[in-house]
């Protein structure tokens, strides 16, 4: 997951997240839930589309290395937040969308 955030991709993609994001922590509820603590720069700049390609790009790398995670919580610096950068509730318990998978994104 920190290589995701701080990673250039391969074969010609961009990574969604502003130079210097980070993953502070990443707490396991149940079975198959996730809260992932954030810094405040992941939610930094870019409009509706970089914020759900961000949202997405998190809880969509989880769902795809481990199956068994259906749902995901984003936080920011330690504190829920209504929405991530605007726009996209992350009030809640999110699932994975496997159509939101950013493989056009270029």
């Amino acid at each position: 997951m920190t290589e995701y955030l701080t990673q250039s991709p391969s074969n010609g993609l961009v990574n969604p997240f502003p130079q210097n994001s980070k993953l502070r922590a990443v707490y396991l509820l149940g079975e198959s839930s996730l809260v992932v603590d954030l810094s405040s720069m992941c939610a930094d700049g870019g409009g509706v589309e970089e914020e759900t390609f961000r949202v997405y790009g998190i809880i969509n790398t989880l769902n795809f290395n481990f199956p068994e995670i259906k749902s995901v919580k984003i936080i920011i610096e330690g504190q829920e937040r209504d929405t991530f950068m605007g726009h996209l509730d992350i009030s809640g318990f999110i699932p994975p969308e496997p159509t939101l998978n950013g493989k056009d994104v270029k």
